[in-house]
């Protein structure tokens, strides 16, 4: 007879095993695996509370025959479908599901077990208890074990052999894991086997979940570090072949603090240097130099007004870009654009990027589409105007009431129809209806002017296509006269989804650690003050890699990489997504937490960080493991609340805890 104890012991393996569903559970990972998992700890839980209860029955501390029976009979059930729980994880982890293995073998011993329990009642085959409720092995009970075994066994000879042929390092330690466990259940199967006097399956159940939740989790961790490393690899290698690729087509590329009227050249027309900082003359003048030295003289007045920083940040307010072509002093066309990086809580720029871009072969081919719409409109040369219609651009030409006298197919396609012919409203109705304008007003003052006086204007928009994603259209429209005195505006519409990417992967340049992937040091702090400038108070955090020039040196650029894309996907988790985390540069991080307004909740957000970073595991590191030092300030507290008081005031105290490099550690800023 077994004693109370018994169930008290029980009873806290089912607290620990519920402990860990719950911790399982919260990870809230969208794979098989893990919800397979999440099966077998509820199953296993089910069979631990009927263990529980079986024990406080065959205790004594209730005496009931007839219920202490049936609970033997559901105690075998759960512990069959238990161990078919784990074998069915098992083989779905190692992928052999749809094996004939699994297919043959899956069933049989459940329906073997059933069976069996079935006949008791009448053969005693199994168990059975005596008048002092003792309880007592039948012939057969050795079979049941011997059933549920067999799951075990053919779990861990799948493993074996998988392991035997498996040469990857990081697959052989995760079958480490699955083989670890299988031989817990087995040895504790057995020894439930021979002994009823302790709750070995219930054992065996627990430390096999927290064997594979400890040692998934964990490898799953390691994982994730490879392959976010991997990521941010490619992701640096992809906008480096963007930069590539657009170094054939952009002249000159600046990012532009428009407040501090400074910038950063990524490319320059005027032979100096990508990476340079602007003159002493500030980014005004830079953009106006360039300007100058490559725009046609003829272009210069207009070129400039479009490039002047006085009235810049009223004309992009609200805008995403805008932009105006020129010719340069070869006779090439060029287009020149301010792109919205930053905007304030007003949506003020900012942060912008001015590009100038190489449209030559694109402008003298719309200009011989022009051209030749005119003279086809001219001379009524039918052969002429349908050779127009099969260009690759749109093409929409229309008289003195707007209404469209010619239309190619490429045109109308872009507004949704099949035919030019199905277009039966107005151009402009058109537009209107149809299109979204990057600035309507400034579109619709610019059209009614080249209505009513002659000359050209150009304008963008956005379409959604059939398929309802979004095209970006540039048009260019002029007037022109004809012989016979009537007035023609002519359209041509060019699609620059294309340059749009181009300008998303710009933005996203000049905003991302190309490393790790957080906010950089300009969006970062960018960031930061327009929080403060809200009113958002929180706290503030500087973070510095201990020994970081100890890993480069002794184990290499490239594990000094993994160590700070590690630290940064640390300092993700550990913190909202509303949070603004960064990377400052080389091996320093900030991050601000707003609404963190006392120790307690900030001591709690950095233990999370700390818990990660201690956590952290590279290989190639051999056992050594990363720590940061740590420095915080509540911005509530200072008079002061720029970002540069902040990033003092952290960076004062964060030196204090230098003096302890093997460990994680932090320090307050105590405002006297």
């Amino acid at each position: 007879m077994v004693d109370s104890m018994y169930s008290v012991t029980v009873l806290v393996y089912l607290a620990v095993l519920a402990y860990i569903l719950y911790q399982h559970y919260i990870l809230k990972l969208n794979t098989r695996t893990y919800k397979d998992f999440n099966l077998v700890l509820i199953v296993s839980g089910v069979f631990i509370f009927v263990d529980c209860i079986w024990g406080i029955f065959a205790s004594g501390a209730i005496s009931h025959r007839g219920t202490l029976s049936f609970l033997t009979y559901i105690f075998h059930i759960t512990a069959v479908m238990m161990a078919y729980s784990w074998f069915r994880y098992t083989f779905r982890y190692l992928e052999l599901e749809g094996s004939k293995v699994k297919t043959f073998f899956s069933y049989i011993p459940v329906m073997a077990v059933i069976v069996l329990l079935f006949t008791n009642p009448r053969l005693k085959t199994v168990f059975a208890f005596d008048r002092e409720l003792n309880y007592q092995p039948g012939k057969l009970r050795y079979f049941v074990f011997l059933f549920e075994y067999g799951y075990f066994i053919m779990a861990s000879f799948c493993v074996l052999l998988k392991r035997y042929s498996e040469d990857d390092k990081f697959k052989k330690t995760r079958l480490n894991v699955v083989l670890s466990y299988s031989l817990i259940l087995l040895v504790m199967g057995f020894l439930q086997f021979l002994s009823n006097a302790i709750p070995w399956y219930s054992i065996g159940a627990l430390f096999a979940a927290v064997v594979a939740f400890v040692g998934n989790v964990l490898i799953e961790r390691e994982n994730d570090l490879k392959a976010k490393y991997s990521y941010y690899m490619a992701e640096s290698k992809e906008m480096n072949e963007a930069m590539t690729a657009m170094a054939d087509s952009y002249l000159s590329i600046h990012v532009i603090k428009l407040e501090e009227n400074t910038s950063y050249r990524i490319r320059s027309g005027a032979g100096k240097e990508p990476g340079e900082e602007t003159s002493s003359e500030g980014a005004a003048a830079e953009v106006k130099n360039v300007m100058n030295s490559i725009v046609h003289p003829s272009m210069v007045k207009d070129i400039l007004r479009f490039v002047d920083f006085s009235t810049l940040a009223r004309r992009l307010k609200g805008k995403h870009s805008i932009s105006r072509e020129f010719m340069d002093v070869d006779g090439k066309w060029r287009l020149s654009s301010f792109i919205t990086v930053q905007t304030d809580v007003s949506d003020n720029p900012l942060k912008i990027i001015h590009a100038v871009q190489d449209i030559d072969d694109a402008k003298r081919k719309e200009m011989e589409y022009q051209e030749a719409l005119k003279e086809a409109l001219e001379n009524q040369n039918v052969i002429y105007s349908e050779m127009l219609k099969m260009q690759a651009g749109g093409i929409v030409a229309v008289d003195n009431e707007g209404s469209i006298i010619v239309c190619n197919d490429v045109a109308a396609k872009m507004f949704g129809y099949k035919k030019a012919e199905e277009i039966e409203v107005k151009f402009r109705a058109l537009l209107e209806e149809k299109a979204e304008f990057d600035d309507l007003e400034q579109f619709k003052k610019d059209i009614n002017r080249v209505m009513e006086k002659g000359g050209d204007c150009s304008y963008s928009f956005s379409l959604k296509t059939a398929k309802g994603k979004t095209m970006y259209v540039l048009a260019n429209a002029k007037d022109y006269v004809l012989k016979s005195g009537n007035r023609v505006l002519i359209t041509s519409l060019t699609d620059i989804t294309s340059n749009r990417e181009m300008e998303k992967k710009l933005l996203i340049l000049s905003e991302t650690d190309a490393l790790t992937g957080i906010n950089n040091r300009g969006s970062g702090e960018q960031k930061t003050i327009m929080a403060l400038e809200k009113g958002a108070d929180g706290m503030f955090c500087l973070i510095d890699a201990n020994r970081f020039k100890h890993i480069n040196d002794t184990f290499g650029h490239q594990v000094g990489d993994k160590a700070l894309i590690a630290i940064a996907q640390a300092l993700s988790n550990s913190f909202r997504d509303e949070d603004v985390v960064m990377r400052l540069g080389g091996d320093e991080f900030a991050v601000f937490a707003s609404s963190v307004n006392e120790k307690k909740i900030a001591e709690e957000c950095i233990g999370r960080f700390f818990d990660r970073i201690d956590a952290i595991d590279i290989p190639e590191m051999n056992g050594n493991k990363i720590a940061v030092s740590l420095g915080a300030v509540f911005s509530q507290n200072l008079d002061d609340k720029s970002f540069s008081s902040l990033y003092s005031k952290a960076d004062s105290v964060m030196y204090l805890c230098k003096d302890n490099k093997e460990h994680c550690s932090m320090a307050f800023y105590e405002v006297h």
